[in-house]
């Protein structure tokens, strides 16, 4: 079988594979050189697995704490300790305070749940 195959001519990857207009290209079935849609596919877990843990570990927060943490540190642009403080009428220290609590409470939550996770924080 191996020697049919390599006693065939060489034939070109820029032809189409049928002979409608939209075929594909022989070319087009190579793999691509990009990430490996298996490692791809492993990363999109991943962040899946950390987003459900962090979601399940945000649950634990009151309002406030969890605008905090959600304003200074899982937006592009992080607001300051300044500017929270102004908006929620507390010094920038409180607001301080405030957000290390509410680290304090998410590490606790997040720690309880998963060996998988207790190796991702170390």
């Amino acid at each position: 079988m191996m020697d049919g195959r390599l006693s065939g001519s060489d034939f070109s990857l820029n032809v189409q594979q049928s002979n409608d207009d939209d075929g594909r290209f022989w070319i087009d079935t190579l793999e691509d050189d990009a990430t490996p849609t298996a490692e791809l596919v492993g990363e999109e877990h991943d962040q899946q697995k950390l987003r459900q843990w962090l979601v399940a570990a945000m649950g634990a927060l009151n309002p406030r704490e969890r605008y905090i943490v959600i304003e200074r540190k899982l937006r592009d642009e992080g607001r300051t300790l300044q500017s929270l403080g102004q908006e929620l009428n507390l010094s920038k220290e409180r607001v301080r305070q405030l957000e290390a609590a509410a680290f304090n409470k998410l590490r606790r939550g997040l720690e309880g749940q998963s060996p998988e996770l207790q190796a991702f924080l170390g």
